[in-house]
């Protein structure tokens, strides 16, 4: 027995030796499998999206366009759910009543997946989002409670929208054929929105009082451009059975090594719903019943002390100067934004301050559209 001390030793000196990168050796279809976000609600428009798990090396999301999405209950009603793009499956609240139902997909290839027929959960209201500015930055936190103690297993998504500007403000827009004129659109103030990708989840089981108190969903790191004007998060708060807990608490586990429920998930996830022709085909997501509860909150940078921001995207912009020559070469040659007018001694404009285009056109990053919800 003594050998196996040295053994042990031996292989930790290898391996502190290896600084080979390990690439994992994940399986899966070049179309990746189906993952399926959404709950089907009573109360509120139920919103399914149907996408496929990507590489790790991959950055786009696959959505899983022009498939039949429909909803059917036990006693044989059925809905069905209208297209939208990107993967984005919807209909209007459903009279479920109180009946099981399921879900039922046919893809565009004609692969039919169905789920398991589910009871309907009512979620409490949320009763608070706030915020907390921390050293790493600010933490978003969550609070709720069910009085007559029969939530127990919650579960949130989020979506986050921000305010945010481009480095340099442009006053003038190049008309073409060497005529730069006073620039109608703005291309200063933007907005840019981004969708939860994680996993979160509480569970009171164990406690006396069906009640979540500071239940942290996300953390904006010091320096980021979100809070460099004005903030907005709103949390959407579901409630799952037992059994759909237990199924997301094992993928939270792994979308925390993995980097977030798209990326290829282990084959061992058991989900509610099946491919039916291929039972064994992994499918990432789990068919609920639940209303949703929603809240919304804003996060001014004035009420946050000393904010700074750094955004590398802007580390390469430079100002210049463009002559009445040089304005053809800038502006439609070199994709330079003029940004405002240099006059000569006699009042008359002779040049403009000019810099590359990502540094003054927001739109790049966003929309210069604000949101409906946006306050004025």
């Amino acid at each position: 027995m003594r050998t196996l001390p040295i053994i042990i030793s031996v292989c930790c000196l290898l391996l502190c030796q290896c600084k080979d990168p390990f690439s994992p050796d994940i399986e899966s279809p070049k179309q990746g499998y189906l993952v399926i976000e959404g709950f089907l609600d009573t109360a509120n428009p139920t919103e399914i999206r149907l996408t496929r798990t990507r590489g790790l090396q991959e950055t786009e999301i696959a959505y899983e366009n022009g498939a039949t999405v429909t909803v059917e209950t036990e006693s044989g009603s059925a809905f069905n759910l209208s297209f939208h793009g990107d993967g984005l499956y919807s209909a209007p609240p459903l009279a479920l009543g109180t009946e099981k139902a399921r879900l039922r997909i046919v893809t565009a290839g004609n692969v039919t997946y169905l789920s398991d027929f589910v009871e309907s959960k009512m979620a409490p209201p949320i009763d608070s989002v706030t915020w907390e500015r921390r050293d790493d930055g600010v933490h978003v936190l969550v609070n709720t409670h069910d009085n007559y103690n029969q939530t127990h297993y919650y579960f949130w998504t989020y979506e986050e929208t921000w305010h945010f500007r481009s480095l340099y403000e442009s006053h003038y827009e190049y008309a073409g054929d060497g005529e730069v004129r006073v620039r109608e659109n703005d291309i200063y103030n933007c907005w840019s929105s981004q969708r939860s990708t994680g996993v979160y989840l509480a569970n009171t089981t164990g406690l006396s009082d069906d009640r979540v108190i500071g239940q942290r969903l996300l953390a904006i790191p010091n320096l980021s451009e979100k809070l460099g004007v004005k903030y907005s998060i709103l949390v959407k708060q579901y409630v799952l059975t037992a059994e759909a807990h237990q199924y997301w608490e094992v993928l939270q586990k792994n979308t925390e090594e993995m980097g977030s429920i798209f990326d290829p998930q282990p084959s061992n996830l058991e989900s509610n719903i099946r491919n039916v022709d291929d039972t064994n085909e992994p499918v990432v997501g789990y068919i609920s019943i639940s209303t949703m509860r929603q809240k919304r909150i804003f996060i001014d940078n004035m009420e946050l002390k000393d904010w700074e921001i750094h955004v590398p995207f802007y580390d390469d912009c430079v100002l210049t100067q463009a002559g009445i020559p040089e304005y053809d070469k800038y502006f439609r040659i070199r994709d330079y934004i003029p940004l405002f007018h240099i006059r000569d001694a006699v009042g008359r404009i002779v040049a403009y301050t000019t810099t590359f285009d990502h540094c003054a056109d927001c739109t790049i990053r966003g929309t210069n559209v604000r949101p409906a919800f946006w306050p004025q």
